[in-house]
């Protein structure tokens, strides 16, 4: 029997909505700039408007902006449409009836600067190397920075004690708690800003209160394993770096399928593999106050969200990170018109 090449599958794009951008009415006319937009995902049929907006809250300079379908209806959408087909098209818009507005600054659609991981001229530190898929750092240095996982004051360890359990399935009511020792493989200590952007840390660093990793408590037989030995001088493996998740939602964390808000600790949802989590508030790094086993900070929940979408919202022809090899990167310190 003959042989003949293995058909390559079809993979459908998680970025199914179109969003394009009316820029500056006056200037072109009220047309729509089809080499300027941005993509999302509906998940599949399941998102509703409401979380669109909450999206362009995070990427665009104004909430003074309208969408409609790209279908010439000028209908404008609620916030409680669910946007129920694939390949949805949207415009963005400043004015409220996409007509041409008689200023410069009429219509103009900003981008922000987000602080991403990868944004790291904008944060001030020198760009890592590419990351791995589950976050882990790549060279001896990085990996030698880990805490032994099953040791007891390790940060795995101290993720167990204060979250109990994934947090996400706890969130999601289904009881994963780390219960028995045989189940230390089904769980993970998933660091928020992760090992391959180590670099970010020599800022970052300064934010961590974990007595734990303080290198004050170096010579502890209680210290964190790695700040023992020196090893985890950025700090790291402290609990405010840290979420306990199991193996399936450490992935999805780690691939940016889902993020969790600063703020609300609410899920936002970036793949239709997560679309069921949206929404739903993690509660059990908060649920216990202990200064000992402090809960995430803010700043790196943030970071962690803000490069979801980023991740999530790409452009037409590039991604939405900002290259920081562009010898004109100076020139993206404001706001970029797109």
């Amino acid at each position: 029997m003959e042989l003949s090449k293995v058909p390559n599958p079809q993979f459908p794009s998680v970025r199914d909505i179109r969003f394009y951008t009316l820029i500056n009415p006056k200037m072109t006319g009220g047309t729509i700039a089809a080499d300027s937009n941005l993509r999302g995902s509906s998940l599949e049929g399941r998102r509703l408007i409401a979380n669109i907006f909450e999206l362009l809250d995070y990427v665009i300079s104004t909430s003074d902006y309208k969408l409609q379908k790209n279908d010439r209806l000028q209908e404008t959408l609620q916030p409680e449409t669910t946007l129920s087909a694939s390949f949805f098209e949207l415009t963005v818009a400043r004015d409220s009836d996409f007509s041409p507005v008689p200023s410069d600054e009429g219509g103009r659609v900003l981008l922000k600067i987000l602080e991403t991981f990868s944004n790291l001229k904008y944060m001030g530190t020198k760009s890592p190397s590419i990351p791995t898929h589950d976050g882990g750092g790549s060279t001896a240095s990085e990996r030698s920075s880990r805490d032994p996982p099953d040791d007891s004051q390790s940060f795995k360890m101290r993720l167990v004690y204060r979250d109990k359990g994934c947090v996400v399935c706890l969130a999601a009511g289904i009881p994963s708690i780390y219960k028995y020792y045989k189940d230390s493989n089904h769980y993970k200590g998933a660091h928020i800003i992760p090992f391959a952007y180590h670099n970010l840390w020599d800022a970052l660093s300064a934010l961590i209160k974990d007595p734990f990793t303080d290198p004050a408590n170096a010579d502890s037989q209680f210290a964190s394993p790695s700040t023992q030995t020196k090893k985890d001088f950025r700090r790291i493996n402290s609990l405010e770096n840290g979420i306990l998740l199991c193996l399936e939602h450490r992935k999805d964390y780690d691939n940016f399928r889902f993020s969790i808000h600063p703020q609300t600790h609410k899920i936002f949802a970036f793949h239709p593999a997560t679309a069921a989590l949206q929404g739903v508030k993690v509660k059990a790094p908060w649920d216990s106050l202990d200064v000992l086993y402090p809960p995430p900070l803010p700043t790196f929940l943030g970071m962690h969200y803000t490069t979801s979408i980023a991740d999530a919202m790409k452009a037409c022809e590039s991604d939405y990170e900002l290259d920081v090899d562009d010898e004109d990167y100076k020139d993206f310190s404001e706001l970029e018109e797109i």
